[in-house]
């Protein structure tokens, strides 16, 4: 899995990289010095426990500032700084780029949770996972996944059912052995496919609008 700092993904310095993961069908990136994270992610593990788990949409459209809703934002804009690379290495003609599609005030089915060293962590449907170790928490495992596989057109594959634990257990050794904070980045709940015009939020023509299916009830574009 290649390994890509925070400050080179968001000024695009590490684009061939991300390409690259596209090219050869890797399963994702990890991606180091995220700033803040750490202490974030230190208070979230005082107010909660393993087994945690929260919808985005629990959090999202409240106004006051708590840990889990920090914690949510800050995986949400590791994830857009990936899509916004995703969407300049994929290069499909999309209506809107990937982080217009994945808003985080927009209703989506995002989860975080707090999964314990060694337990099954559930591949859950979504865009993206990003798996945070507690022992390393300025890095994050960034794992693709179903939903990105239906806005490539299959240039990313599928992933299987075995992809997020096999990730994990893989960089155990790298990140460290302590509990994984899990985010779901799953598409806003108004993203539609069609076969004509792939990912977007307005079908363009009332053909398409009448075969329009939305991306998370898709496994595959076909």
């Amino acid at each position: 899995m290649a390994t890509i700092e925070y400050e080179l993904l968001r000024d695009f310095s590490e684009l061939p990289k991300v390409r690259q993961t596209c090219a050869l069908k890797t399963n994702g990136i990890k991606i180091t010095n995220i700033p803040s994270l750490g202490l974030k992610i230190s208070k979230l593990l005082g107010d909660t426990s393993p087994g945690f788990k929260a919808s985005k949409m629990d959090f999202a459209s409240n106004s006051s500032s708590n840990t889990i809703t920090e914690v949510m934002k800050s995986l949400h804009g590791v994830s857009q700084e990936v899509l916004k690379n995703l969407s300049h290495a994929l290069e499909l003609p999309w209506e809107k780029y990937l982080g217009e599609m994945h808003e985080f005030t927009a209703p989506s089915k995002d989860q975080l949770c707090i999964v314990k060293s060694g337990e099954v962590i559930s591949p859950e449907w979504s865009t993206l996972t990003l798996a945070v170790n507690t022992a390393s928490p300025d890095s994050a495992l960034v794992i693709y996944g179903a939903a990105l596989s239906v806005f490539s057109e299959g240039i990313i594959p599928t992933p299987s059912n075995l992809d997020i634990s096999s990730s994990l257990a893989t960089n155990d050794s790298i990140l460290g052995s302590g509990d994984w904070i899990i985010y779901y980045v799953c598409p806003n709940d108004d993203v539609f496919y069609t076969r004509a015009a792939g990912a977007l939020m307005s079908p363009l023509s009332c053909e398409e609008y009448e075969s329009r299916e939305r991306v998370r009830d898709l496994t595959v574009a076909c």
